[in-house]
């Protein structure tokens, strides 16, 4: 019997757009858990997680951050088909190798130089004071003008790729006439940039790529009608939710966490019950989670945090385990929690 999946996300997130269409894709069954567009995150709260970023998602009660690693993990060792990343050797390989530090480093330069004056400070101030604590620089203020020309330049490239690369042959999508795990990854960042505004900015408008902008409509398409059609996302009281995976975590129910073989070798030097701190490299790096070391493999850190649960809500007390990927994230040993 497959785990419960909570998938915890806001509508508006990109990087959770993305997963969504991989989640819908499989038609994977998962509890729609959405969160406040600004911290705080009272779900969060409850379980213990600091992190700030969006989504993350509970299988049982391991608690998986960073979309990649989420989309990994549930195609590898619980909802292997039909296939998304794995589908032939060739996107397998590109996609975890490649497409997902060029993706992020692409979606970082676009967020940070790209966003409209309608999203500064002085437009929508509770908005623009909370993402400046996740980039850790104002929305809109000292932008370097060559780095804002960069991202122009990455967003030009990106599209004039597509157009005349990809789509030069008359075909639909980037590897034929069906929709596939490339589509999705490639035009995330691109369909977030439409919905701001962005991409004009950028000079990347129909007129100049028709080709582009007809697979990002064919893409979106895809994407509602997979939305649409899986009948398996439902919807939870928060505290349910929050309370159903703190009681699993104190029942045992850590289906994927058990899977790890802990490196007694691995290359942080953590031993098993070690206390630290887990945070990004990037964004969000005002946010440590905090917590005991469960394991550790080439890829990924899990730790044990203590969730406080709400008393006076119902929510008794009790522990989740978070996976954290090794790759953009800092992990520092803490004296206690």
């Amino acid at each position: 019997m497959a785990p419960i999946v909570t998938f915890i996300h806001y509508n508006e997130s990109p990087i959770a757009n993305r997963t969504r269409m991989f989640l819908n894709f499989k038609k994977i069954p998962y509890v729609s858990l959405l969160q406040r567009l600004v911290m705080p995150r009272p779900d969060l709260q409850k379980l213990g997680i600091n992190y700030r970023r969006i989504p993350l998602c509970a299988i049982g009660s391991d608690v998986i951050v960073e979309s990649s690693l989420i989309m990994s993990e549930l195609e590898d060792h619980f909802f292997p088909a039909p296939e998304y990343f794995n589908a032939n050797l060739i996107t397998e390989g590109v996609f975890k190798t490649t497409n997902d530090q060029v993706a992020m480093a692409r979606f970082g330069l676009a967020v940070i130089n790209l966003f409209p004056p309608e999203f500064s400070a002085a437009a929508m101030p509770a908005f623009a004071k909370d993402r400046a604590d996740y980039l850790s620089a104002e929305i809109g203020k000292d932008v370097d003008p060559a780095i804002k020309t960069q991202a122009k330049i990455e967003m030009q490239q990106l599209a004039d790729t597509i157009e005349n690369f990809h789509l030069r042959d008359g075909r639909d999508f980037l590897l034929g006439d069906k929709f596939s795990a490339a589509d999705g990854e490639y035009a995330w960042i691109p369909l977030f940039l439409i919905f701001i505004g962005g991409l004009e900015q950028a000079g990347v408008t129909p007129e100049v790529f028709p080709k582009f902008f007809a697979w990002i409509d064919r893409v979106q398409s895809v994407a509602e009608d997979l939305q649409s059609s899986n009948p398996n996302v439902t919807e939870e009281p928060h505290n349910e939710a929050v309370a159903r995976i703190i009681k699993g975590g104190n029942a045992g129910d850590f289906p994927l966490s058990e899977k790890l073989v802990h490196d007694e070798n691995n290359i942080l030097g953590v031993k098993k019950g070690e206390v630290v701190s887990v945070v990004p490299l990037d964004t969000g790096k005002n946010h440590p989670t905090k917590g005991t070391v469960f394991g550790v493999n080439r890829y990924k850190i899990v730790i044990e945090v203590p969730s406080p649960g709400s008393p006076k809500e119902g929510i008794e007390s009790g522990k989740v385990r978070v996976h954290f990927p090794l790759k953009g994230y800092r992990v520092q040993k803490e004296s206690k929690l």
